[in-house]
């Protein structure tokens, strides 16, 4: 489906200290992530981007060079640059990468059958290939997310939606999620193929949106507290201006007004005042201290999966298409 032009107009700091190209980069990459940007969209064609964003051919260029760089985009010689959901070139499965992550996860079926079921190596094979009658695979999936709060919050989303035991992973914690696919949003790509580019097979992303109930408790505590001064912090100052646009167009009242801010220092540091309502997205809300998080005037952005990503994912493993009861 293609973007509606109105998901590629979106104004560039000029007194930023980010690159005008960094900038660019980033806003594509959000709004990628919470799907106002579909996979497979065509992105602007060069000058007529420059034009759209008043940046020099240059700059756009250099913008979707980065996002290609990344795997987040395509460019394609004649066609343009297309979103794509995978990296460009994943490789074969006998690439030293996947090598890596093959050894790995045939170490781990092995010790954990052994450990759990007894079996050695020769009855597992045997079992692999002719399966006893009546066993059952279970449906079982991981969500990767930035903090356990938020891994676990959209894990329960999807647990409660289908009949499948999915559990949080955090990007907090050293090692991986377990063998087998998981999900994960579409905010930590870069994170997940930076940290386990030999997972990239077993990764579905999915685009999020700020909670329905969010945008109610934001317009309750500033009936309560106005006049009310509401700041959102955030470590890009790119992504704090989406998320505090998106925040504000949620709003069912007008004059709601949300001042972006970056982090100056450590978030535990940030000093809280009475007179002003503090927003931390989940992969800041994680490191705040317990104190900071039980302040009446602090609040988490929590997010939910878009719905057309919940279908697809139950499209994509076959799930049963009926809401559980």
């Amino acid at each position: 489906m293609a973007t509606a032009p109105k998901d590629f107009k979106f104004k560039l700091n000029r007194k930023s200290a980010d690159p005008i190209y960094t900038q660019l980069a980033e806003e594509i990459r959000y709004r990628i992530a919470t799907g106002a940007i579909e996979i497979g969209t065509k992105l602007p064609p060069v000058a007529e981007g420059a034009a759209l964003w008043n940046a020099n051919l240059h700059t756009v260029r250099k913008a979707y060079a980065e996002l290609a760089r990344e795997g987040i985009a395509e460019m394609q010689r004649g066609r343009g640059t297309f979103v794509t959901a995978l990296p460009i070139d994943t490789g074969s499965v006998m690439d030293p990468a996947a090598k890596a992550g093959l050894a790995s996860f045939l170490n781990w079926i092995s010790s954990h059958a052994q450990r759990t079921f007894g079996l050695d190596r020769e009855t597992l094979a045997e079992l692999l290939v002719v399966p006893p009658q009546g066993l059952k695979a279970e449906k079982r999936l991981s969500f990767v997310e930035c903090s356990s709060s938020q891994s676990q919050h959209h894990a329960s989303e999807i647990s409660n939606a289908w009949d499948v035991r999915t559990t949080g992973w955090s990007l907090e914690w050293d090692d991986e999620p377990p063998p087998g696919p998981f999900v994960a949003t579409y905010f930590h790509y870069n994170d997940i193929r930076r940290r386990w580019p030999h997972r990239m097979v077993d990764a579905n992303f999915v685009s999020i949106h700020p909670a329905a109930g969010l945008q109610a408790k934001i317009e309750t505590y500033s009936e309560a507290s106005a006049p009310l001064r509401i700041v959102l912090y955030e470590l890009s100052e790119t992504m704090g201006r989406s998320i505090a646009a998106d925040l504000e167009a949620g709003q069912s009242k007008d004059g709601i007004a949300i001042q972006a801010q970056v982090v100056d220092g450590e978030p535990k540091d940030i000093r809280i005042i009475s007179n002003a309502l503090y927003l931390f997205p989940p992969r800041l809300w994680w490191v705040l201290s317990q104190d900071q998080k039980d302040a009446p005037n602090v609040m988490e952005i929590e997010y939910e999966i878009a719905e057309p990503d919940m279908a697809r994912l139950a499209h994509h493993f076959g799930w049963d298409l009926r809401l559980n009861e």
